[in-house]
Parts: C-alpha cells; structure tokens; sequence
C-alpha cells in the first residue's frame, strides 16, 4: 500500500504545473489566460507569441457585434442538468454510460477472474497485463485509421463471443485440450476489453462540447465504476452457476457493442465547443465545420462591403 501511495505523489506535483486547457479558457471567456498559456506552449515549442498575433488570429464581423454580449459577464457554469436538454445529447449520454459500464464491469470480471483460469496462475497474470499492454499499443495505430466506432463495436463484440464461447467450454466439463481452448477464449476477451477501455476514454472526451465535456466525462466514468462494484459480487455466483458469470459478462459486451453503433464517429474532426455545434453533430453526422467558415465568410463580406460603401461616401 505504501508503494502504491507514493506512485500518486508525481501526478499530485502535476497538478500545480499543468496548465488548464486554453481551449476551456477561451470558451468560458477566460482571455487573458488563455494567451499566456498558449505563450507559454508556444515558447516550448521555440514559437514566440505576440499580442499582435492573437489579434490577427480573430475572426472579424460585424463590429456592433464584437464584445456586446460577453464583455463584463460572467459565463454561468454549467451543471448536469444541461446534458439532458436535449434529447439527441440525452441519446448520447446513455449510450456512452452503458459503454463505460460494460467496459469497467467486463474488464473488472475477467481481470479478477484470472485465479479460475487452467494453468499457473502467476503466469496467466503476467499473460493478462502482456495483452492488456498489447492492446494498449495497438490503438495508436487503428484509432485514426478505423474510427472509434468501429473499434469500440468490435472490442466489445469480440469480447462477448469471447467469454460466451469460454462459458460453453465451461458448461463441456473440459479437459486437456479444451481447457487451453477455454483459456485462449479467456485471452481473447481480456484483449478486447483492454482495447475497447482504451478507446472509451478519448472517445467520451471527442463526443461531448468544452462546456460539458468535463460534466459528461465525469458522470460517464462514475456509472461505469459502478461497474466495478458488481463485478466481484457476480463472479462468486459461478461457486452456485459456474457459467453465470461469463454469461452476464458476454451478454453485457455484445449489447454495448451493437449500441455502439448508433453513436457518431468522430475521426477527423474539431472537438465540439459549444451546444449547438455537438446537437448539430448529434443529429446530422457531422460538425459544423463547413457551416461556420460560411458564415465568417458572410460576416468578412459584410464588413467589407461596409467599409468600401463609406469610403465612397467620403469620397
């Protein structure tokens, strides 16, 4: 325990030296800050920063509109509440809870469930965190490539075949041969979930805007170590129902994986910023990206065609 505790002590140190994201800053109208965080990142990356560049870095529009509504206000916090506003940002929430939940309460089961594999123990643990590290690699080189609905399907879906076929096994009374099958199939599933908890974290952070996104994260994660609570108390009904257990967990995984698919992929694109943009986002499949440029064209065309009119008037 004592080892343990002094491994939090790095990550305490952190908190006073981290900075908060810019990107939080801007949103919550928050400038100043926001400037010399960004200053300071661009002096670590050998880029000096001026105020001159921050003003050429503003979108211009129409100038009875610049500062009006956010000039001397206080942006009002967000609170839970806001993520059920709508029912599209509803619709995402409860299907990324039910991801974290199947995530942690899988992951949970089979990592404390590794003592009832055939073989030494020791050494199906070292095999467990061997895979566990594998799977965490692997996303590095799939995540940008296949997106992250995909991927988080497909762990899950692998997962519940994974620990539905172990479960059959079990049901067979194996031995011999069939033991190391049902112990591969163990294998099997604890990689995919590994993978899949991996992909739950950014892609919870990619769904949700800067001004919720800390909010969904939060209420996200707590339901799913929910999870984890169940997990222990589910594996020793195998002592009465040896395929319970498997049965839950599989059944859980594949219900996650198929609901995956009705959330949007957001590979590619900008972090949301705002409501609006992720409602919009929600419904049509796609950022808002497209639309905005337009806009600010609209809104660079207005100015100049303002100005060039009293210019000629001068004139």
């Amino acid at each position: 325990m004592l080892i343990a505790l002094l491994g939090t002590v790095p990550f305490a140190i952190l908190a006073f030296i981290v900075n908060e994201s810019p990107r939080w800053l801007l949103v919550n109208n928050k400038t100043d800050q926001a400037k010399k965080v960004i200053k300071r990142m661009g002096r670590l990356n050998g880029v000096t920063l001026k105020d001159e560049d921050f003003d050429n870095a503003k979108i211009p529009c129409e100038p009875n509109k610049i500062g009006q509504e956010m000039e001397g206000k206080r942006l009002k916090r967000k609170s839970f509440i806001a993520l059920f506003k709508t029912r599209e940002m509803s619709k995402i929430v409860l299907l990324l809870s039910l991801n974290w939940f199947a995530c942690i309460f899988v992951y949970y089961g089979i990592t404390l469930n590794a003592g009832a594999l055939s073989g030494n123990i020791f050494l199906n643990a070292t095999l467990n965190s061997l895979l566990e590290a594998a799977a965490t690699l692997l996303i590095f080189f799939t995540i940008d490539r296949f997106g992250r609905r995909k991927l988080l399907a497909c762990s899950h879906l692998i997962t519940g075949l994974g620990l539905l076929a172990n479960m059959t096994t079990t049901l067979i009374r194996p031995n011999g041969d069939l033991l190391t099958v049902a112990k591969v199939l163990a294998f099997i599933a604890k990689f995919g979930i590994s993978f899949g908890s991996g992909i739950v974290y950014q892609y919870t952070t990619e769904l949700f805007p800067t001004e919720l996104r800390s909010n969904g994260f939060g209420l996200c994660a707590t339901i799913g170590r929910t999870g984890g609570l169940f997990a222990p108390f589910l594996i020793d009904l195998q002592r009465i129902y040896i395929w319970l257990p498997n049965t839950i967990f599989g059944a859980i995984a594949i219900i996650a994986g198929f609901s995956t698919f009705l959330l949007p992929d957001t590979v590619g694109m900008n972090l949301l910023e705002n409501e609006e943009e992720a409602n919009y986002f929600y419904k049509n499949w796609r950022s808002m990206g497209n639309k905005r440029v337009e806009e600010k064209k609209s809104a660079i065309y207005v100015v100049n065609e303002t100005f060039e009119m009293n210019e000629a008037e001068l004139q």
